[in-house]
């Protein structure tokens, strides 16, 4: 059996519904933009300190990207001095020793009339301060020079691209190369060159 129509004065089954109040529909824009703004204010997970712990999780990890260590300045000689052998040999990096040989880490000392005057030649005694690097006879560099030389060597070699800025070396590649240019066959130029080497990295070599 078919319905029969209704009338025009019978109610519709359609609900229509009231409009907001104007304040109610303030008080939800109000609500809203507050909401934006503080998701907008909320600081994004903030990058870990750079240390060795921190760095070594991160590596192991590579998980959260948000989480990289942010850029760091790198140990000091005298830290490095009393670093484990891990450190000295990142999986990620070169095996590194305190028995090598610094004049063939740094091959650029004992060319262009550079040489070893005093010293063992290791890259520990380098970081103790016992090494002096001297061209010809008598006209010696700062033993300075290989104590900053092998930490920013670990450092480059453990922190990569995170360690100082774009400015210095930021891989042992570019570190050996950097000392090579700074050391011509002249005393003078390279003492000026080293003189501003060491300022340079003993500036970043403070943990």
């Amino acid at each position: 059996m078919s319905e029969e129509p209704k009338s025009p004065s019978e109610p519709s089954d359609v609900v229509i519904r009231p409009p907001r109040p104007r304040r109610q529909l303030i008080i939800g824009a109000g609500a809203t933009a507050s909401l934006i703004l503080t998701l907008a204010n909320r600081p994004a997970l903030a990058a870990k300190a750079c240390n060795h712990s921190t760095w070594i999780s991160w590596k192991g990890e590579l998980t959260h990207p948000s989480q990289e260590p942010a850029s760091c300045t790198g140990d000091s000689p005298a830290t490095w001095s009393n670093n484990a052998a891990s450190l000295w040999a990142p999986s990620w990096g070169t095996a590194y020793t305190t028995t090598a040989k610094f004049t063939t880490t740094f091959p650029a000392v004992t060319a262009n009339g550079w040489s070893l005057k005093s010293g063992t030649d290791s890259l520990s005694s380098a970081l103790a301060g016992n090494i002096v690097i001297q061209h010809g006879s008598g006209n010696n560099l700062s033993s300075n020079f290989p104590k900053q030389a092998v930490a920013a060597l670990l450092n480059a070699n453990f922190y990569g691209d995170k360690y100082g800025t774009s400015s210095n070396a930021q891989t042992t590649a570019a570190l050996i190369s950097e000392v090579a240019t700074d050391l011509p066959n002249s005393f003078s130029s390279g003492q000026t060159n080293i003189n501003n080497f060491i300022t340079k990295y003993s500036a970043l070599n403070t943990a």
